[in-house]
């Protein structure tokens, strides 16, 4: 996976932040600020190499999924986010 593979030789995590949070922005991710915090928390821990590249492409698939539902809007603050926040953050 490209993401995993430009995050894990990143140079320093300053520079992922930046690069992912110009990524993120509100106007296209439609999930909130607390999927957008998980987002950038897994893209940490991948470049921390606390998360492979599996875990990391289970990550974009079920966030993907969650974007990509009729209901993304209702996501933003819910338990969904919260479920992804516990299965990969903690």
């Amino acid at each position: 996976m490209l993401l995993f593979s430009i995050i894990e030789r990143s140079p320093s995590l300053p520079n992922v932040d930046l690069s992912l949070s110009q990524a993120f922005q509100r106007e296209y991710f439609l999930l909130g600020d607390e999927a957008i915090s998980l987002s950038l928390n897994v893209c940490n821990k991948c470049a921390m190499g606390k998360l492979n590249q599996n875990q990391m492409i289970e990550f974009v698939h079920e966030i993907w999924q969650m974007h990509e539902s009729d209901d993304a809007g209702s996501i933003a603050g819910g338990d969904a986010v919260r479920k992804l926040h516990q299965k990969f953050c903690n």
